[in-house]
């Protein structure tokens, strides 16, 4: 589901593509384009139109704002089901519920979901192969402490995960 191009509001938002300009969007995968869109904006709707995954693609996605105390904040509204969403998945352009992608997390068993918990504390962590890793500089000692905390105790869950079996 990570590999797959999306559009995202939030990022249309942070570039100015809703600004009602005309722009392209492109996605390369190992340097291949893999999906081409061109998006035209306007305060009701967003165009989508090009190529994804080697299909053709042509539709327009309503836009919904909620009204926050400072501003606006839009949300795509999916052509299939009409749910507020703020990610579209490029091929047929709906939401992820409509595809039927599902999270890494849903699709592990409780032994990978905790082995994923390790793996995202040790990225944090930025641990090398050797299992060493050096406070970044400006991190508070506590924080620091805080993540290997977190690390320990997933590795800990992990061995008796695998003790337990």
């Amino acid at each position: 589901m990570d590999d797959l191009p999306k559009i995202d509001i939030r990022r249309l938002r942070r570039d100015s593509y809703l600004d009602g300009d005309r722009r392209w969007l492109g996605w390369r995968i190992d340097g291949e384009l893999i999906a081409s869109v061109l998006i035209t904006a306007s305060s009701q709707a967003v165009d989508i139109v090009g190529e994804a995954l080697g299909r053709e693609l042509a539709t327009t996605v309503e836009l919904d704002y909620v009204e926050l105390t400072f501003g606006r904040r839009p949300y795509f509204r999916c052509p299939r089901c009409d749910e507020r969403v703020s990610l579209l998945f490029l091929g047929d352009a709906v939401c992820r519920h409509c595809t039927g992608y599902r999270y890494l997390s849903e699709s592990l068993g409780a032994a990978g979901r905790l082995q994923d918990r390790r793996e995202r504390a040790r990225l944090a962590l930025g641990l090398d192969e050797n299992g060493h890793a050096e406070r970044p500089r400006g991190m508070h000692r506590e924080t620091w402490l805080r993540l290997w905390g977190r690390y320990w105790a997933a590795e800990d869950a992990v061995a008796e995960s695998l003790s337990a079996a």
